[in-house]
């Protein structure tokens, strides 16, 4: 997202899917949460939810996405480029506890909230939220001009229309929703 065009791109499994405008720039209100918000609720297995203080050029989305898609592949390092790495970077690995590390140096380890679960899936440990309040409040709340939010999440049902809802979100700026319902 690039604040100044208002302009936003999509990619799905490093795929470009949906681009366009918004009327408004979106401003940033309260902390970056992962799994629900205080208006959004969301259901499923998160890991590796990265924020960057900048829009990835899709030659980055692409390399990011193929070096996360083998089974098993843990990405130690964000791919290099000359304008740095994450300014947030939550891993989801630790597989148990009530915190979430940030990775990419910032201090913003994150509070996980409710009783989401530490499982296993073929990517290592992540996060399966299953019940309304099950989050991680991250305390990020800078704004940023631009901003790429990278994340793996598997639903429990593919997108719809209706109220949004998704596992990765920040209320009216970093999000990715989705209706389960």
């Amino acid at each position: 997202y690039d604040i100044a065009s208002k302009s936003r791109k999509l990619y799905r499994n490093g795929r470009y899917v949906l681009g366009g405008s918004s009327r408004d720039p979106y401003k940033g209100k309260g902390p970056f949460w992962i799994g629900r918000g205080p208006n959004h609720d969301g259901s499923g297995l998160v890991d590796d939810v990265r924020v960057y203080s900048r829009a990835l050029a899709e030659s980055e989305i692409v390399a990011l996405f193929e070096a996360s898609a083998a089974p098993g592949t843990a990405v130690d390092r964000p791919p290099a480029s000359p304008s740095g790495g994450p300014v947030g970077w939550w891993k989801l690995d630790e597989a148990s506890g009530r915190t979430a590390r940030d990775a990419s140096g910032g201090g913003h380890d994150g509070t996980i909230l409710g009783s989401p679960a530490w499982v296993s899936d073929a990517r290592g440990p992540a996060l399966a939220f299953r019940a309304w309040g099950d989050g991680v409040d991250t305390g990020f709340t800078t704004d940023l001009p631009r901003w790429t939010v990278a994340a793996w999440a598997k639903g429990n049902a593919a997108p719809g229309e209706g109220k949004p809802s998704g596992p990765v979100h920040r209320e009216r700026n970093f999000q990715l929703s989705w209706d389960h319902g």
